[in-house]
């Protein structure tokens, strides 16, 4: 991409804003190291990067990427040899521990790019783990660290201790306190010394380290600690090498892990990347671009808006490639030209760098190899250029490199010469890249450009909307019509004399006049076109509300009838229970009584009341089953059963019913007991057909003498098929023998889906010979 319009078109501050949001150094620095890619395919990668990024954002927390520190220098070091220092092997862990939580975070997240960054990570508990029982909070080598190094300070306290004792007994001594400037013991370097009077150097035999400023104290070691000094001295070197010594062997493990390591250092910067895009999108409430990435591609962007200026913003609609590759823009300064051009550059720049943009949904961009522009007034005092010089130069430069793949930006086109040959070159440029099917925009003042767009096929005038009423630009982009002059009006609004005006008004050419009056009212059909338009949208949208209402009361009525026949079947089941429990009473009166006539008439009247309660619930069930279902089923789709929450697909569609693959089991049930599947089902389906009567599978099944593969298959599809018919409970037969065919069953049945739990078989249900399977 060509590095001065990276610079006219402001890219590298989109960049600076974009480095705000990400969390790490490392981020930072791909941020700054970003540009837009010519690349289709690499264009695709990095826009669903920042999607991936950005929906999870929207559905999940922040995440975890704080802690992530530049390590790669201390890694590489380590890899050749060199020892660490404390604070490089806490950053690592640090970064270890943003590394296990980043993965905790993306696993299983549902995105596929983001899931396979997780998969790359490496948290490395065990070095992770050294380096934590190492160090302490302050960073640290803590004593356990070694048990030569937890020897040796045990040996440095008692040694210190020992040598303080016995300085504590010189300085508390008769003798030697009257020669001491204070009763204290200090350091010098690294041994104990007292503090002695000058006069009284002969006196207190010891070795002088140091005096005060003024000369009157000696800083004497008594020759009675000397021993005891060294022995610490001794024991300091000694903790100093195993200190050394433990750091280098943190600093060979971090080696051994070098591309581990340097891996998750690059996939945490490459995360903390793709997040930073994905908060600035939120940021700038920008929306995935559609990108056309054929050599026919198009735009076509509504409400966009530049991402750089702040405030109330207006936004433009943008169109280009389709029915016309070339615009000329129109209108007073000021007008928002310029702006435009930045906006449009900078919507093909930012998605080409993987990066959302602020415009509606939906917006669409044509894939350019190459945006070049020359936009504001570029005039070189050293290099003696006139505004115009500086700016043709530019345009030479595009002219030597524009073709089919560019986008080509060009403000002011022909400005800062004499009109008419500014225009005759403007006309020729604009000509010139239009004949070699370059996407081109230009903004200019010359009227003799409009009359070029209208008769040039492919070449379309637009302009920025001006207000007469408030004498002020609104901004706004108006493609098919051209910008007319207003000066005249401003001039007599600002208090110019009519006569002056008219004057002026009457020295305009008949064609010119003519053309204003042509614009004034195009752009007022266009005004009522919007106004119109708005009108539609808004009576479409209360339609649309209108009937969302009316679908939402309709499924809440459907809705409603079904759980009103629900409860009418549960108050039935619940009156059969109620009799149940009656006739029981009525039974255990009856043994009482030894009253055969009353057990005869009470058995009669009981299952009149039965057949007619069943009667009822049938019929309840078979209006539930006609009812209307609340979602559209199609062949071929996959749902859940209602009842058994087992996935399924449709095979048949009849009335209200379905046709549907199961499983094993192909069974005919009412739509209105089948859900939408959110996801695929995990199991292969089998087409082996089995009734989903209850009557046809047994509540046992025989495997004996097969082999535990033989068995276990034949008892997957038996489970299943138990399973969907309704069975709570079965028993598998295997037989005693050896065990080996019991043991592989039960192994196999711990994973089972369909099963809830399952024991031996008790007295009367063939002991260890057969399990019984309890199902879910």
């Amino acid at each position: 991409m060509d590095e001065k319009t990276l610079k006219l078109l402001e890219y590298n501050k989109i960049k600076v804003e974009l480095a705000k949001f990400a969390t790490s150094s490392m981020g930072k620095d791909l941020v700054l190291e970003l540009r837009p890619f010519d690349n289709p395919m690499r264009i695709t990668h990095e826009l669903r990067e920042t999607k991936e990024a950005f929906s999870m954002l929207n559905l999940a927390k922040e995440p975890p990427l704080g802690g992530i520190r530049d390590v790669k220098d201390a890694i590489l070091r380590a890899q050749k040899g060199s020892i660490l220092e404390g604070s490089e092997l806490l950053d690592i862990t640090d970064t270890l521990r943003a590394t296990l939580k980043m993965s905790q975070y993306l696993e299983g997240c549902g995105h596929p790019w983001l899931e396979q960054l997780g998969f790359r990570l490496s948290p490395l508990p065990n070095l992770s783990r050294a380096i934590d029982e190492t160090f302490d909070d302050q960073g640290e080598i803590i004593d356990s660290a070694s048990l030569e190094l937890e020897k040796i300070r045990k040996e440095l306290k008692i040694a210190s201790a020992r040598l303080e004792d016995r300085l504590n007994s010189l300085i508390r001594s008769q003798e030697v306190r009257k020669y001491l400037q204070d009763p204290i013991i200090t350091l010098r370097g690294d041994r104990m010394v007292i503090p002695v009077k000058q006069e009284c150097r002969a006196l207190v035999p010891g070795i002088v380290h140091d005096q005060s400023a003024s000369g009157a104290t000696l800083f004497v070691e008594p020759a009675q600690v000397v021993d005891l000094n060294n022995n610490i001295r001794v024991l300091k070197e000694r903790e100093k090498e195993e200190l050394r010594r433990i750091l280098k062997e943190l600093s060979n493990q971090v080696g051994l892990e070098k591309d581990k390591l340097l891996l998750n250092v690059e996939t945490l910067a490459r995360l903390d990347f793709a997040f930073a895009k994905a908060r600035y999108a939120i940021s700038l409430k920008a929306t995935e671009p559609v990108m056309n990435m054929s050599s026919e591609g198009y735009f076509d962007v509504s409400q966009a808006r530049h991402p750089l200026l702040k405030g109330d913003v207006v936004p433009i609609d943008f169109r280009l490639g389709k029915d016309f590759n070339t615009i000329v823009i129109t209108g007073p300064n000021t007008g928002g030209k310029t702006v435009t051009l930045k906006t449009i550059g900078l919507m093909v720049l930012m998605a080409q760098s993987g990066l959302y943009i602020p415009a509606l949904e939906g917006s669409k961009l044509a894939f350019r190899k190459n945006v070049y522009a020359d936009i504001g007034d570029e005039q070189s005092i050293e290099q003696s250029l006139s505004t115009f010089s500086s700016h043709l130069t530019n345009i030479i430069s595009i002219l030597k490199k524009a073709d089919s793949d560019s986008l080509v930006l060009l403000d002011e086109l022909g400005a800062g010469t004499d009109p008419q040959e500014g225009a005759a070159l403007a006309i020729a440029i604009l000509d010139e890249l239009h004949q070699r099917k370059a996407m081109t925009v230009a903004t200019t003042h010359y009227s003799d450009l409009k009359s070029y767009a209208y008769l040039t096929e492919g070449v379309e005038n637009a302009s920025v909307e001006f207000d007469p009423e408030t004498l002020s630009p609104t901004y706004k982009l108006l493609i098919g019509i051209p910008g007319r002059s207003n000066a005249l009006n401003i001039a007599q609004r600002l208090g110019l004399e009519k006569s002056v005006v008219d004057s002026a008004r009457s020295k305009l050419s008949t064609e010119t006049l003519e053309a204003g009056v042509l614009i004034e009212r195009l752009e007022e059909n266009r005004r009522l076109s919007e106004e119109y338009k708005k009108e539609a949208y808004k009576l479409k949208s209360e339609a649309e509300e209108l009937k969302e209402k009316y679908e939402k009361a309709n499924l809440e009525l459907q809705k409603e009838r079904q759980e009103l026949i629900q409860k009418y079947n549960l108050l039935v089941l619940e009156e059969i229970e109620k009799n149940k429990k009656n006739i029981e009473n009525l039974i255990a009166n009856i043994r009482e009584s030894q009253s055969i006539e009353k057990a005869q008439e009470l058995r009669k009247e009981m299952g009149k009341k039965e057949n007619r309660l069943k009667k009822e619930l049938d019929e309840a069930e078979k209006k539930r089953r006609d009812l209307k279902p609340q979602k559209e089923f199609s062949i071929g789709q996959e749902v859940v059963l209602k009842h058994s929450n087992l996935p399924a697909t449709i095979l048949e569609i009849e009335g209200n019913k379905a046709l549907v693959q199961a499983g094993i089991m192909k069974v005919s049930v009412p739509l209105v007991d089948l859900d939408i599947s959110n996801k695929k089902p995990e199991k292969k389906v089998r087409f082996t057909r089995y009734s989903s009567s209850k009557e046809t599978i047994s509540t046992e099944l025989n495997v004996i003498g097969k082999t535990v593969e033989e068995a276990v298959n034949e008892i997957d599809q038996y489970l299943d098929s138990a399973f969907l018919s309704g069975l709570n409970s079965v028993r598998i037969i295997h037989g005693k023998g050896t065990g080996a065919l019991r043991k592989g069953i039960q192994d196999y049945l711990v994973s089972h889906p369909q099963v809830k739990e399952f024991r031996d078989g008790g007295q009367g249900e063939g002991g260890i010979g057969a399990t019984v399977v309890e199902l879910k």
